[in-house]
């Protein structure tokens, strides 16, 4: 009985016309770290970002907690208001051209205080009929800056308050903690959240060696996520320092 000779594999077909220029090869567009750390008030979220000196990283700060600004003048880092929507939406054009070149770190604190800064100016522009078209303004340009600079070879972090949602149990009126999360509203939270390379609540510690935890680790009630599979759980007494050498590692 006769061998059937072996065939070459078939040509592998091309692109559909005008489709080509949609392909990306791997690592063409790269993608820098994005950390998002939420917490109760008090937590240390902008002592965290502090933390950056000690590890020989210059970090920059837009300041968007302008009512809550005494930890962030106590600490040797750079800092910028963010007192506008437009000073947001310019100063981030600046840092995505060239201004991120000065830093390694650059940071949001907090996105929560942002939010409302960039929707009571477009209230009072007139842009948006109600409120969670607002939300959705401020959505996209928030996601739209970030993702343009995570482009850009600097890490980024931004912070949040965080917010506790109850429910009541049934057959009782006593409430029941059912979610804990960042206190955005709902679109610019799930806007953000889609850019993010880990998610991390900051809560305090319970004594003078554990002052603080970052915690990475998904539970029944708050969120925390980590996309980069290299963070460990927890992190205790956690810098900024810690994380990058993690990130890296």
């Amino acid at each position: 009985m006769a061998v059937k000779p072996k065939t070459d594999s078939p040509p592998e077909k091309s692109a559909p016309a005008g489709m080509r220029s949609l392909i990306r090869k791997t690592n063409e567009e790269e993608y820098h770290r994005l950390l998002f750390v939420y917490g109760e008030q008090g937590a240390g979220k902008t002592h965290l970002l502090g933390t950056a000196v000690d590890a020989g990283k210059k970090i920059l700060v837009l300041d968007g907690d302008l009512e809550g600004r005494e930890t962030l003048e106590d600490l040797p880092i750079d800092a910028v208001a963010m007192d506008s929507m437009d000073t947001f939406a310019e100063f981030m054009d600046f840092l995505i051209r060239e201004g991120y070149k000065d830093y390694d770190v650059i940071a949001i604190d907090t996105l929560s205080s942002l939010q409302i800064t960039i929707m009571e100016d477009l209230e009072s522009t007139g842009q948006g009929q109600d409120v969670w078209r607002r939300a959705d303004i401020a959505r996209n340009l928030v996601v739209g800056k970030l993702r343009e600079l995570r482009k850009r070879p600097v890490m980024l972090i931004v912070t949040a308050h965080e917010q506790r949602k109850f429910r009541k149990a049934a057959g009782t009126s006593d409430p029941i903690l059912d979610q804990v999360l960042p206190k955005l509203f709902p679109s610019v939270w799930e806007g953000v959240n889609t850019i993010t390379s880990a998610v991390g609540r900051l809560t305090k510690g319970e004594s003078e060696e554990v002052k603080s935890i970052l915690d990475f680790r998904r539970r029944p009630v708050f969120m925390a996520k980590d996309r980069t599979g290299k963070l460990p759980r927890t992190l205790e007494n956690p810098t900024i320092g810690a994380v990058l050498e993690a990130f890296n590692g």
